[in-house]
């Protein structure tokens, strides 16, 4: 039952609790998580090696996405899932980050192609709060009313080389500022 369950992912994996954290049990042992959500019962996490999902509390795990870069990130919305891969890194420079949307609970997952500005050319978080979707990048953050399809820039933050955390609630939308400043 997940909502009895705690994970917690690691460099070395994802591991669970039952007890309120008397025991724990290594459950994913496929690299390193960098991110967990639960979306309609499912679990999904962004690992080292690809996107995985479960189905049952997270005893255990199924590859449902694989890249030459592997995601960070990845968040629910209205309109499904969204995961951010880094850009490719070529002679020491990195390309703009790639998004992938599922709307299958993560079964399966489509390349997003073209549909941010070129002056959000590096997404790190993606959050809903009501009917729209905000985007943070190295310019600031920014904000689409028509789900994605265009999009404007409402927060420049301190320098070019800003990152966020965004987090959405019934009260509002949060920015936490993780570099720049």
């Amino acid at each position: 039952m997940l909502e009895r369950s705690l994970l917690t992912g690691c460099q070395s994996g994802m591991y669970k609790t039952t007890d309120h954290g008397t025991t724990w049990k290594k459950v994913f042992e496929k690299g390193s998580v960098n991110h967990i959500i639960e979306n309609d019962g499912v679990l999904i996490c962004t690992s080292s090696q690809g996107i995985w999902r479960s189905e049952n509390a997270g005893d255990s795990w199924s590859k449902v996405f694989m890249s030459v870069n592997n995601p960070f990130y990845i968040q629910s919305t209205s309109m499904g899932l969204i995961a951010i891969l880094p850009g490719q890194e070529i002679l020491g420079q990195f390309g703009s980050n790639s998004v992938y949307t599922s709307t299958d609970k993560g079964l399966t997952w489509t390349p997003v192609v073209n549909p941010l500005p070129s002056s959000l050319n590096s997404v790190y978080a993606f959050a809903e709060a009501g009917s729209y979707l905000f985007a943070c990048g190295n310019d600031g953050i920014y904000r689409s009313t028509d789900k994605g399809i265009s999009w404007k820039l409402v927060y420049s933050g301190p320098d070019k080389m800003n990152f966020f955390r965004l987090v959405s609630t019934e009260s509002g939308l949060y920015a936490l500022l993780v570099q720049g400043c």
